[in-house]
């Protein structure tokens, strides 16, 4: 939270009863503190001031803010709940508190608090962008969005709000409108990088409107980053696409991701490690004996790879009136994480093989209970929530050992398809594997072995939906789904993008739009270009379109 402008203090003494100006004076050297990011300082003149007026919500205020910047969040949650318990209405204090609950993961209170201090008078429009941020992390878009309205009231001008405006009107289908808030941000701030590969998202270009020539005169006169370089060839390959190009395309493609590669850390080999490990781990013996996982019939788990159309599935599912979307979720792998480090105390874990070894000796009910759990403030709302999290795949043997009536949907897509829409696609942080095509043929195989092992070990526990049977036989297949999660047929989910959902995944423009089927077999467009990674994965004997053929 940024210095209120302008603070009144008492000017009397609590102690000794004086008229006195120390109050104020001390408060100006916090604020210096805090500025010079002397935070332990800071935190002991904040107390100062709280010994002298623990009756003022500004001093708690100011002492929770250091708090909160020495990463001591649950003492800051319990002492800016005394400046609201002083100022109630204080609608600065209540953002704040809302804040604070979101960093110790209590997201209903967070939520709560968030709504109470949207209907109040707020000034600053900086405090609106934070209740803007935490609103959007409760998942509250639309009263999110309405949060960055009143701070661009208040600051019409703000680049930065306007760029979440956009980002928040994509979330929520709101696309022609989306555009032209891009176009706004990129007119005052033409090296929003970002922002010029969101646009370039928003819908499919054509001859008569597009942005090619002005990407190309951005990159051909010089970036100041690689980080815009990479959003500007990743906006230009889609561009390009789109308008059949495809040649010219993939260079610039294949110029961004190469740059985006020079720029991260990976190992391929720990990924390969990774992959032997689960399939050895995880073997028969295991699953032969007695679990005692969580008797929950809630999750479903729409999983795989990355851009292999399970947000079309999970917006399927989530239109039939017993089942919710919850999002992808971290919770499976952290509550995971934290069972082991309490199991095995403070002995390390040295490598992936050794975590998964450890992952067999927890408490499989207690790891299930506690998944759905922390799910709460996402879920419990319908009878089943969607947990869209791709890479939950990793977790499969272990979601069946925790949640035996768990339902499990597994999303495939022909391996070329896959692997070429993945390396088009800039991810933010995760996949690191993306912006190689070998690696990426590398992680396909691993993972593609990995998913015949759970099959193996799993009969019928697993539903593979095929993203092309999908789009040719869209009713067949929706069928098939309600019937694995045993839910009855609903014509609804037929018009699953007609949902007002809001969708947070690099197909949020897609999801708007009925079922296509041009996406299918696009690989072959850049055969020539592609021709490396094919050759990996036939001799690998993996079936580079989808089993049968192309539809």
């Amino acid at each position: 939270m940024k210095t209120p402008k302008s603070v009144n203090f008492p000017m009397q003494n609590h102690r000794t009863g004086k008229v006195s100006g120390d109050v104020r004076t001390l408060y100006r050297e916090a604020r210096k503190l805090l500025f010079e990011n002397e935070f332990t300082k800071a935190e002991r003149v904040a107390k100062k001031i709280v010994g002298v007026i623990p009756d003022q919500s500004v001093a708690w205020s100011l002492l929770a803010e250091v708090e909160t910047k020495l990463h001591k969040y649950n003492k800051a949650l319990k002492t800016v709940t005394k400046a609201v318990r002083l100022d109630p209405e204080n609608a600065s204090r209540l953002v704040q508190q809302a804040r604070n609950y979101l960093m110790v993961g209590r997201i209903d209170d967070a939520r709560r608090v968030s709504v109470k201090a949207l209907n109040l008078e707020i000034d600053q429009a900086e405090i609106w962008m934070t209740l803007s941020s935490v609103l959007s992390n409760c998942l509250e878009h639309e009263h999110a969005l309405t949060a960055t309205e009143k701070a661009l009231e208040r600051d019409p001008d703000n680049s930065t709000y306007l760029h979440n405006k956009a980002t928040s009107l994509r979330f929520l289908g709101h696309l022609a409108e989306a555009e032209a808030v891009c176009d706004k941000v990129i007119s005052r701030n033409a090296d929003d990088y970002e922002i010029i590969g969101l646009r370039s998202s928003l819908r499919k270009q054509s001859e008569t409107s597009n942005h090619v020539e002005e990407l190309k005169e951005r990159l051909f006169t010089g970036i100041k980053t690689t980080k815009g370089g990479v959003h500007v060839c990743y906006a230009l390959a889609k561009e390009l696409e789109d308008l059949g190009h495809y040649a010219e395309s993939f260079q610039f493609l294949e110029q961004g991701a190469g740059l985006k590669r020079r720029s991260i850390k990976y190992d391929p080999q720990q990924d390969r490690e990774l992959f032997e490990a689960l399939i050895k781990v995880f073997n028969a013996d295991v699953f032969s004996r007695p679990a005692g996982g969580h008797d929950c019939q809630e999750p479903i788990f729409v999983l795989g790879l990355p851009r292999t159309g399970s947000t079309l599935v999970e917006r399927i599912l989530s239109s039939h009136s017993k089942v919710d979307t919850a999002g992808e979720l971290q919770q499976f792998g952290a509550e995971l994480s934290r069972l082991i480090k309490e199991r095995r105390g403070d002995n390390q874990i040295r490598s992936k093989e050794e975590f998964i070894e450890a992952s067999i000796g927890v408490d499989y009910g207690k790891l299930g209970r506690s998944y759905i759990e922390t799910t709460r403030p996402f879920s419990g709302g319908k009878v089943h929530f969607i947990d869209k999290l791709p890479l939950n795949c990793l977790h499969i043997g272990l979601i069946h050992l925790a949640m035996p009536k768990a339902k499990i949907i597994h999303v495939t897509r022909g391996s070329m398809d896959t692997c070429y829409a993945i390396y088009k696609n800039l991810f933010n942080k995760a996949y690191p594997f993306s912006y190689d095509l070998l690696e990426i043929g590398q992680y396909y195989i691993g993972y593609y072995r990995m998913m015949e092992h759970w099959r193996d070990m799993l009969p019928g526990k697993i539903l593979d939906i095929s993203y092309e049977e999908l789009v040719t036989n869209q009713e067949t297949q929706s069928r098939r789904l309600l019937s694995h999660c045993d839910l009855d047929w609903e014509a609804d989910v037929l018009d699953f993008h007609k949902s007002a959902h809001a969708s947070m995944t690099a197909s949020a423009a897609q999801v708007r739009q009925p079922i296509y089927s041009s996406s299918v077999a696009k690989w072959r467009r850049y055969e020539k270009e592609l021709l490396p990674l094919a050759g990996l994965l036939e001799k690998e004997g993996i079936p580079l379109d989808p089993e049968g053929g192309v539809t």
